[in-house]
């Protein structure tokens, strides 16, 4: 439980209540958000798709269409009128009970993992080994459990405040097969300097980088994902506010990155805004045999402009036969 009060909404299952890809703003000049609520299903999805896998629309609670929008109006609507006080805030929507910072947090998150899809994949398997690194408050860990009930899951988060709050999910719904370690993924193991602006009370910008963020210093354990390893990998979430590199040079140096199967990264380009690095990271995962699709949400024009890029990297093995 976070210090305050904390404020409770049962959000129940409904209909929709927005157009498909309809972008969503939210308030505040200083959080204009957009995002895609992509609602395209698949045949295999509503058959049910891989072994053990829980049909996407019978995960949300829904029939016929993606029913994501109207909780997230709902939320949207709870952040406009409150001001992101103190306290940690809750409801239940499609039967999972989900605890946020602020209303604003739960309404980014929820919109960017359940209805834009962010982290969704197929598995092979009925029980995907997952690593969620950079977990924040375990929305993306919600999503995989509502998708794959039998999942396992290794997690990642150094920010304490939100890993209390990913563990209350966790405990909230009951989940099994979560492991979460308290650490920043780096290239090596020690200690090292975490920034967290205390002003953002979700705690998305928090990072190694300290030209991500200013605001308070905490001296976080540094681990190599590496070392945690001791199975294939079905899907690897890597969003760590510009860590990834530190990531991808262990994984690449271990070896490690041939039991990955598939990895979703959120690449910070020009986090430092005269260091051109993508290049270099795309050359470790091609000199590592994986093919890749990059997606730029946030279009930029101009130099040294911050920008965040969706790179979903697969191995070469995993693509479908020819013909």
């Amino acid at each position: 439980m976070g210090e305050g009060a904390r404020v409770n909404e049962r959000t129940t299952d409904g209909g929709d209540t927005g157009d498909d890809g309809a972008a969503l703003a939210l308030g505040g000049a200083a959080h204009r958000v957009r995002f895609m609520a992509s609602t395209a299903i698949s045949g295999a999805e509503r058959a049910g798709g891989a072994r053990g896998r829980v049909p996407l629309l019978q995960a949300l609670g829904a029939t016929g269409k993606l029913t994501g929008h109207k909780a997230l109006a709902r939320f949207r609507r709870n952040a406009d009128a409150t001001d992101g006080g103190p306290g940690w805030v809750s409801t239940v929507v499609h039967g999972l009970h989900i605890t946020a910072p602020t209303w604003w947090d739960l309404t980014y998150l929820y919109g960017e993992v359940f209805v834009g899809r962010a982290y969704h994949f197929e598995a092979t398997t009925d029980r995907p080994f997952i690593v969620d690194a950079g977990a924040n408050i375990g929305m993306a860990t919600l999503y995989f459990k509502r998708l794959y009930p039998n999942c396992r899951i290794l997690a990642f988060e150094p920010n304490a405040a939100m890993a209390d709050i990913y563990e209350e999910n966790v405990r909230n719904n009951g989940f099994e097969d979560v492991h979460l370690e308290r650490a920043a993924l780096c290239a090596t193991d020690g200690e090292i300097d975490f920034f967290v602006d205390s002003s953002l009370a979700g705690g998305l910008t928090s990072s190694m980088n300290a030209s991500r963020v200013t605001g308070e210093v905490q001296h976080v354990p540094a681990a190599r994902l590496s070392s945690f390893l001791d199975a294939p990998v079905d899907m690897l979430k890597l969003d760590v506010e510009g860590g990834e590199h530190d990531v991808m040079t262990d994984l690449v140096s271990s070896g490690a990155i041939s039991t990955v199967r598939r990895m979703t990264i959120e690449y910070h380009h020009h986090i430092t805004p005269e260091e051109n690095r993508l290049g270099g990271f795309l050359a470790q995962l091609e000199g590592a045999g994986l093919g890749y699709q990059i997606h730029a949400p946030t279009p930029a024009i101009g130099a040294g402009i911050y920008q965040d890029l969706a790179i979903d990297a697969y191995q070469r093995s995993e693509l479908p036969a020819p013909g």
